[in-house]
């Protein structure tokens, strides 16, 4: 028996259908690609992250400026202990020696202190253990400062928090006595005995005493009825006198 060969058309019919399927394969594929292509594509760089305001240099100089200060409030302690171990002040002069490397923490400091013959003599005791409370950091307060200062003016001290001292006699304010300035009813004995750009040493006859801050201060504005407190550094109401926390003197 004879083969039968393939016709003309089955042969177009076999071909078109075999292109029409390829065709199609081919587009079911082209998304999947293009999703695969677009996912693997790589994240956009991050932004630069902004500029700091403080370069290394701006830093290099507040060190600098800070180290100079330092340098410069260790050469006046160095130059008030000299000066009141001459003075007679010799027990203070050693005490901040000792101190030192706390005492230049500080711009500027108002120390009140006892003689050596006061030392020695009487009340030395207490004015060794009290010796923080006699010392106003931050503040150089000499005589001229001391007299702007209103009655009820608070100092604070290295002694710490509430452990301060108030002016009792001062701007505006009259004495029955011959002194100018007191502080806790203790009139100043020798005012300035060192001054310098950074330091006020003044004299006193005995270490000051500690009563009661808030009565201290409502005390010192009721006999000084006349001033208010503050004046060049500060007005405050009358009726806030008896606040513990006071009127601060600010830092000269």
């Amino acid at each position: 028996m004879a083969s039968r060969c393939p016709t003309p058309s089955s042969t177009t019919t076999a071909a078109t259908s075999s292109t029409a399927s390829t065709a199609s394969c081919a587009r079911s594929r082209t998304p999947a690609s293009t999703a695969r292509t677009t996912t693997s594509s790589p994240a956009p760089p991050a932004p630069p992250p902004p500029p700091t305001t403080s370069s290394p240099g701006t830093a290099r100089s507040a060190a600098a400026s800070a180290a100079t200060a330092a340098s410069v409030v260790r050469i006046m302690i160095r130059d008030a202990i000299a000066r009141l171990r001459d003075r007679g002040y010799g027990f203070m002069a050693l005490a901040m020696r000792v101190q030192l490397a706390e005492l230049e923490r500080f711009a500027n400091l108002t120390l009140f202190a006892l003689d050596d013959q006061d030392i020695f003599v009487g009340g030395g005791h207490h004015y060794v253990s009290a010796l923080r409370f006699h010392i106003v950091p931050d503040h150089r307060l000499t005589h001229a400062g001391l007299l702007r200062l209103r009655p009820g003016t608070i100092l604070p001290t290295l002694a710490g928090e509430g452990q301060s001292l108030v002016v009792t006699n001062g701007a505006g304010s009259a004495s029955a006595y011959n002194y100018d300035v007191s502080i806790n009813y203790m009139p100043i004995k020798e005012l300035d005995v060192v001054v310098n750009s950074r330091i006020a040493v003044h004299g006193v006859y005995m270490p000051f005493p500690r009563p009661h801050l808030v009565n201290l201060a409502a005390s010192a504005v009721q006999t000084n009825s006349t001033c208010g407190v503050g004046g060049p550094f500060g007005d405050r109401p009358s009726s806030a006198t008896t606040s513990p926390k006071g009127q601060v003197a600010p830092g000269v």
